[in-house]
């Protein structure tokens, strides 16, 4: 038997293929934080099948010159591999060349014997600097004198493994990035002992090991494939014959099942979420099938149907909103599912696929899936997301079974060729998005439906081409999301944010907290602890716990260090084209015969999220052109052509504003008045330039009323001091002033006065305001940051408004006739680039987005 030895200054990441007969021995050797006692060691064993025996020859106290023999004991068994990891006592005793002379003597000898090394850079020690992140300091003391930080030896670790060509597992950074994700309270509850930040309690071998796990798919492969728990690998190491039952895996620490057992806990749970928790478990099949029939009959005595499944009811909004889970839990668990095959019944199997066939017939139109109307949008996105991705996967599940695959859809044509059209669609669809823009509605409250539907074509699709295509778009999604966002909740621009019931004020307070795309990131991000049920919206719409809890998609790391890192990410522009305007088109040629239409341009998008992103605020908005008109979308029912311009799904309910590192719902927003319930149209028009915004009114909104600032933060409105006009806050490490300007007098404020504790409503409802935001390291006081705001001026001049400061002027017109300027110059809404920033940058048209930080780098080209 060979023996796999792990030598470790930090930890090692792995992930799991099939399992396979050779016996294995796996070795570990390192120091203290490996060991028995305290170390990583004793959970990373536990995680591997019977077939892999571990051996953990790590000693506390022990460096690379120490364990020598202790490795030539090892090597005498004809170790599989070896894992090397040291670094925390050696870098008390002897420097990084000193350190890797030893560390090549370990390689040789394992090499002599047969196997293969593995080194580990060190696990770092939890010691946070006073803004909260992990810091490697250099420690000098009565009894060492430390010839170098832990860093310098992991990168001496990691130059090793280079020169010798051996796989090495980046351990010291993967921690770091994760306690500073997690911060120091939780970081703490890792400790061995009271104050030991080195070694670990069995929580904190847990989650090392998670990383390790994490980093074994993509390192050493053909020894991922001993673990207990399969993790693919990653998508770029898949083949398209890939094994299903590998591709499908849980979360780490199995916080999947956490979360259905948490569904089974609840005294009464919705009969849909009861019956996949059982499934999903794999316990008591009768019953899970039971309330999956259950859930059923619901909706058909909701929609006042007897016992029976019918065209109509299938047609149904119930049946719409919940059929992400039905597709889920029929392609996870049919009896010839590539994950769990057998677990559903055969009742309960033909009963879903009943509704399946009743649900294809209405719903499915094939002149809708050409290609042509690939930027088509029927509804809205969210809605047509879920009408038509749910069509592609319940014909996937249909077209195949002796029951349906000769039926004809009342079009007269097949269910293969149906299928066919939307699978070439979808297809198309990711390259387009990928190469003109992303989500249309924008960051809006609508991405818990959206996002789940393309997931599910991610991992439930048959077509290897279409998910590996919708992991890329996915990627680019949340790539999107995390370059602009400060502790999960996305500033800047931002599209259909309805406000708050005025009714309830209060509510606003609590905006941030309720952000849909916060709550998805704590499954993406694995951030927080998501798996109670109860702290989800536990309605079967809301499908979004059950999608993200089972998925197999994982954010690339170069994404999440982007997402988790504000403070390192710097202060920079990040600039996207976005889709907004609806191009002509001829009303017969629109292929539905309801709800609104919209024929959208990505060659021409005339819109751009501009955000002015730093550790401490993120100010942002949406440009556009104010002369292009609101247009309708209903026009082709009766019998006319759509027309150019903004329709309602763009022009609805436009976001602008600032939000603060400080608090998850601290946010600085010019909102007009909603005059209709909550929804206003073509709100504002804006114009930015870094840390300056220029916002009012549109002339030909409409359902919109005054301009008012919100300050959705309570305690804000105390803290605020005026002067000169300005109305300024601080807030955490961030500055911002805010001024309503007169449109006659020359500088001077227009007035305002308070609705409640959160509105500060403008005297004039159309003035042109400006918000300046600044940091605390720019601005060390109050008088500093005052007198930068005086050195802005604004003045309205032959319909212009002109805010002038030090080598910058933005001007608006103030009719809405003109695009807006920055230092005399018309804002370009046709940049060459889609996205441009420090940290993804994509030219328009290309499909080849490059995303990167910290010498990593992720290519995403949609065109292979």
């Amino acid at each position: 038997m060979r023996i796999l030895v792990l030598v470790f200054a930090t930890f090692l990441g792995l992930s799991a293929v099939e399992a396979q007969p050779k016996p294995v021995l796996v070795g570990l050797i390192g120091d203290s934080t490996v060991a028995v006692q305290s170390g990583w060691g004793p959970a990373f064993s536990k995680r591997f099948n019977r077939h892999a025996t571990i051996v953990n020859d790590a000693k506390n106290g022990a460096t690379l010159q120490a364990l020598s023999k202790k490795l030539d004991e090892l090597v005498l068994r004809q170790p599989d591999y070896v894992l090397i990891q040291f670094g925390h006592n050696d870098q008390k005793r002897y420097d990084t060349a000193v350190y890797s002379a030893h560390l090549k003597s370990y390689v040789q000898r394992i090499r002599q014997s047969g196997g293969k090394a593995v080194i580990v850079s060190s696990v770092t020690r939890r010691s946070f600097d006073k803004h909260g992140k992990i810091v490697s300091n250099l420690v000098n003391n009565d009894k060492y004198s430390y010839k170098g930080t832990l860093t310098d030896y992991a990168k001496a670790a990691e130059a090793v493994a280079q020169e010798l060509n051996l796989p090495f597992i980046d351990l010291h950074r993967a921690s770091i990035a994760h306690h500073n994700q997690i911060g120091y309270e939780a970081s703490m509850t890792y400790n061995f002992a009271e104050g030991d930040t080195t070694h670990f309690n069995e929580t904190g071998a847990e989650a090392i090991t998670d990383l390790i796990i994490e980093e074994l798919a993509t390192n050493l492969p053909e020894l991922a494939s001993y673990l207990k728990v399969p993790v693919p690998a990653t998508r770029a190491n898949k083949a398209p014959t890939e094994l299903a039952t590998g591709r499908l895996r849980r979360v780490p620490g199995e916080n999947a099942d956490k979360l259905f057992e948490s569904v089974l806990s609840a005294n009464k749970p919705w009969p849909l979420q009861g019956g996949f928790a059982h499934l999903w478990l794999n316990r008591d099949l009768v019953k899970g099938n039971q309330l999956i029939r259950q859930a059923q009959q619901a909706i058909i005595t909701n929609e006042g149907g007897a016992d029976e499944m019918t065209p109509e009811i299938a047609a149904s909004e119930h049946v719409k909103w919940q059929m992400r889970t039905w597709n889920r839990i029929y392609l996870l668990f049919n009896d010839k599912s590539r994950f769990h095959p057998g677990r559903l019944d055969p009742e309960t199997q033909a009963m879903i696929e009943k509704m399946f066939w009743h649900y294809v017939c209405d719903k499915s139109r094939y002149q809708r899936a050409a290609l042509q109307h690939v930027w088509g949008i029927h509804g809205s996105e969210n809605h047509e997301m879920m009408h038509y991705s749910n069509v592609l996967l319940a014909l996937q599940a249909i077209k195949d079974r002796p029951a349906y695959q000769d039926r004809k859809l009342p079009d007269g044509r097949s269910i293969t060729e149906h299928h066919q059209a939307w699978n070439a669609y979808y297809k198309r669809y990711c390259v387009e998005r990928a190469k003109h823009g992303l989500l249309i509605e924008i960051f809006s409250g609508y991405g818990k439906y959206t996002m789940p539907e393309l997931f599910n074509m991610h991992d439930l699709a048959e077509d290897p081409v279409l998910r590996s295509r919708m992991g890329k778009l996915i990627d680019l999604i949340w790539a999107d999301w995390a370059i602009s966002q400060l502790n999960g909740v996305r500033g800047g621009g931002r599209l259909r944010l309805y406000q708050d019931d005025p009714a309830k004020p209060e509510s606003s307070f609590q905006w941030g907290a309720r952000d849909t795309w916060l709550s998805m990131s704590h499954f993406i991000l694995d951030n927080k602890p998501w798996w109670n049920a109860r702290s989800y919206h536990p309605h079967p719409i809301i499908g979004y716990p059950w999608v993200l809890a089972t998925t197999q998609y994982r954010l690339p790391d170069v994404i999440k260090d982007i997402a988790s890192d504000a403070e390192d990410r710097g202060e920079y522009n990040a600039v996207a084209r976005r889709v907004a305007k609806q191009r002509p088109m001829d009303g017969k040629q629109v292929p539905v015969t309801e709800s609104p239409w919209y024929a959208l341009d990505p060659e021409d998008p005339r819109m751009l999220s501009y955000d002015h992103c730093t550790p401490d605020y993120v100010m942002g908005s949406l440009l556009i052109d104010p002369t292009l008109p609101r247009v309708g979308s209903h026009d082709y029912l009766a019998g006319n052509d759509l027309i150019e311009g903004y329709p309602a799904l763009t022009s609805q309910n436009r976001y602008h504003g600032v939000t603060f590192a400080s608090d998850v719902n601290a946010r600085v927003i010019p909102q007009c008045e909603g005059l209709a319930n909550g929804k206003t149209y073509g709100e504002q028009q804006a114009v930015q330039h870094d840390n300056v915004l220029l916002v009012q009114r549109h002339k030909q909104s409409k359902q919109t009323g005054d301009m008012r600032i919100l300050f959705g933060l309570r305690g804000m409105k105390a803290r605020l001091v005026e002067q000169d006009g300005w109305v300024i806050l601080q807030e955490g490490n961030a500055w911002l002033g805010i001024k309503g300007f007169s449109r006659t007098d020359p500088n001077r404020s227009c007035g305002y006065q308070w609705d409640n504790e959160i509105f500060l409503r403008m005297a004039d409802g159309n003035a042109p305001v400006a918000l300046i935001a600044g940091r605390n390291t720019e601005f060390a006081d109050f008088e500093a940051f005052a007198s930068y705001l005086e050195s802005f001026s604004g003045t309205a001049q032959d319909g212009w408004f002109k805010l002038s400061g030090d080598k910058l002027t933005l001007s608006l017109q103030l009719e809405s006739l003109a695009l807006p300027r920055v230092n005399g110059t018309a804002i370009d809404l046709r940049p060459p680039m889609l996205f441009d920033s420090p940290w993804m940058s994509s030219e328009h048209g290309s499909g080849i987005i490059r995303i990167h930080k910290d010498g990593r780098e992720l290519k995403i080209d949609l065109n292979e």
